[in-house]
């Protein structure tokens, strides 16, 4: 690269680049990955099978732009009273 005729910067080599159309995520072991890659079976399962009390691994606030889909909220609601979990908010 230069500017005004004096060189700014280069490379030795450029190592190849190999671009693809979306992001490729193997695991998807937290909800974040799960809510920007995943389906709504696997957010429900993620709700059915982890510690959502611990904030290191769910924050209720991180689905409350889910809840105005009526039978996905209905779902949600099902899952937290079958686990007795209460989250004023989603309720």
């Amino acid at each position: 690269m230069s500017r005004e005729g004096k060189v700014l910067a280069f490379a030795n080599s450029i190592p190849q680049i190999d671009v693809k159309n979306s992001k490729s995520i193997y695991k998807m072991e937290n909800f974040s990955d799960i809510l920007e890659k995943g389906n709504q079976q696997q957010i429900l399962e993620f709700l059915r099978t982890k510690n959502l009390l611990d904030k290191s691994v769910f924050k209720f606030e991180d689905i409350y732009w889910l809840l105005g889909k009526k039978n996905f909220y209905q779902e949600i609601i099902r899952i937290l009273d079958d686990r007795g979990i209460f989250n004023q908010t989603v309720w």
